[in-house]
């Protein structure tokens, strides 16, 4: 993805405070490390709980609201709403 190993951490951390993904050992995958005195490394799932979902089409419907009155809005909102 292009980022920072800490900076990912943060935001999942983040994210997960408000129980909007739930985070779990991903099925039929083993933990390896290369040697033992390196700590294991177990793969992660990242998936939407039913609350980051709603949470989510919520905020869609909030840009959809700022595209259709963005001639109204200040340039920093319009432009803090709507970035890629």
């Amino acid at each position: 993805m292009g980022v920072h190993p800490e900076t990912f951490r943060r935001l999942v951390a983040n994210i997960n405070e408000f129980a909007l993904i739930s985070i779990r050992a991903l099925p039929g995958v083993r933990s390896r490390g290369l040697e033992r005195t390196q700590p294991r490394k177990v793969p992660m799932g990242l998936e939407l709980t039913p609350i980051g979902e709603k949470t989510l089409l919520l905020i869609r419907e909030a840009r959809k609201v700022v595209r259709c009155y963005a001639h109204r809005l200040p340039a920093a909102s319009f432009g803090h709403w709507l970035a890629e």
